[in-house]
């Protein structure tokens, strides 16, 4: 606001108990600093008001950033899709165009994913197998550590 000092003020008193008199000075001053204090609570609260816009302001420069982030991240992701699509299909015509080669044989596609289906069940029995077996000579070893106790 304006800068005052002790003297400004003194001088702004003697000319206020000249003007209004000794009776009437501390009422006046009381309504004064009523009036005051009222403005600066104003004042505070316009500041108040125009910081939160401010901030409000930047939460929505903030959000519309983000926005347009995940626009793009979208964009990358339907691109992505569309190249694995893509690979998909052209995987999936080199099999079939191998699957031509076996149907001439005799096999179909069919018969081709029941063998896959074979041979996952065959790799994990055999799994299960190497587990048993590890399990076994653990059980081995646990009984021969007791013995020795």
């Amino acid at each position: 606001m304006f800068d005052a000092g002790l003297w400004e003020f003194l001088i702004i008193f003697i000319i206020g108990l000249l003007v209004i008199g000794p009776e009437r000075l501390p009422g006046v001053a009381r309504k004064i600093g009523f009036w005051v204090g009222r403005a600066r609570r104003f004042v505070a609260n316009v500041r108040s008001d125009l910081e939160q816009e401010f901030r409000a302001d930047e939460l929505k420069e903030i959000l519309d950033r983000q926005n347009q982030e995940i626009e793009e991240l979208k964009g990358m992701m339907s691109d992505v899709q569309s190249e694995v699509h893509d690979e998909l299909g052209e995987a999936a015509s080199s099999v079939s165009g191998t699957g031509g080669a076996h149907r001439k044989e005799g096999r179909s596609s069919d018969s081709l994913e029941s063998q896959a289906g074979v041979a996952e069940g065959e790799t994990a029995a055999a799994s299960s197998e190497t587990q048993e077996a590890g399990d076994e000579q653990r059980g081995h070893e646990v009984k021969s550590t007791h013995h020795g106790l």
